[in-house]
């Protein structure tokens, strides 16, 4: 549970109110260029990073730039520190939140597409996709491979056309928000809540976006092997998520009555 106490600077009277979530594990390289660009783009948002247990200067080198920071126990994992981030925002009562990454890999410049989407389109959760728009970044022939496999897995459970589910660049309205800061999926998070989304009935929406390699540090997802443990452990999971009957909590009381809208992709400008 996230005590007001250890926060009592953060105004929670702005009904505009916006958070950036960075998730973070040792990134103190990249950290703190990543909250200054943000700052700079968006400089009205409130920033925060999940420090997931990280044993370098991240949390350091995080305040320093001005973020509040969070910080797990230890290392508990993406799924864990994403609703710590959903909690903090349902806590605080934040109106939105932008999910990105403390790598740099995510453009902040498209933060404001994001919003402007999820102010002006009857969607829950917007997706940025690097496979729309300017197209893919330069990713990995084999983990194209295997996102290849998921969308098709997804398509036939959703029925919605999904491009790009490992997506971590997103953004989240109040009803969003609530709802994933009572149940949110541990595992792989990216592609099991687009699944956990259709099934409550929230809704969603693709828009392009811009990623950006690595600067520093190195991403696991280069070697055949390591890419189809992981698809095979994801695929898995989407299965398994897609049978459960989950109950919501008395206190999400935000699901939309009417039929879900069919996923929509955004139009490249």
């Amino acid at each position: 549970m996230i005590h007001q106490p250890f926060y009592p600077h953060i105004n929670t009277t702005n009904p505009t109110r916006t958070l950036v979530a960075l998730l973070a594990l040792n990134e103190e390289h990249n950290i703190g260029r990543v909250i200054g660009n943000i700052q700079r783009i968006v400089p009205d948002v409130d920033v925060l990073v999940v420090n997931d247990g990280s044993d370098d200067g991240t949390e350091m080198v995080a305040r320093r730039a001005g973020a509040i920071v969070l910080t797990m126990p230890h290392n508990v994992g993406i799924g864990a520190a994403e609703q710590a981030a959903f909690r903090f925002a349902a806590r605080y009562g934040y109106r939105t939140m932008v999910r990105n990454d403390g790598d740099g890999q995510h453009e902040p410049a498209d933060i404001p597409l994001l919003l402007d989407t999820l102010e002006t389109q009857p969607v829950d959760m917007v997706i940025g996709s690097r496979f729309i728009g300017e197209g893919d970044y330069g990713t990995p022939a084999t983990r194209r491979m295997g996102i290849l496999i998921i969308v098709g897995l997804l398509r036939l459970l959703t029925r919605q056309p999904i491009t790009d589910p490992t997506s971590g660049f997103r953004a989240f309205n109040h009803r969003a928000i609530t709802c994933f800061s009572q149940i949110y999926p541990q595992d792989y998070p990216e592609p099991e809540t687009i699944v956990m989304a259709h099934r409550l009935g929230l809704r969603m929406m693709e828009v392009p976006a811009r990623f950006h390699m690595r600067q520093h540090g190195r991403s696991q997802f280069l070697n055949v092997r390591t890419v189809t443990y992981y698809m095979f452990k994801v695929l898995l999971a989407i299965v398994i998520d897609s049978l459960r009957r989950d109950t919501l909590p008395e206190t999400v009381t935000m699901i939309p009555k009417e039929p879900p809208m069919p996923f929509k992709q955004g139009a490249p400008e």
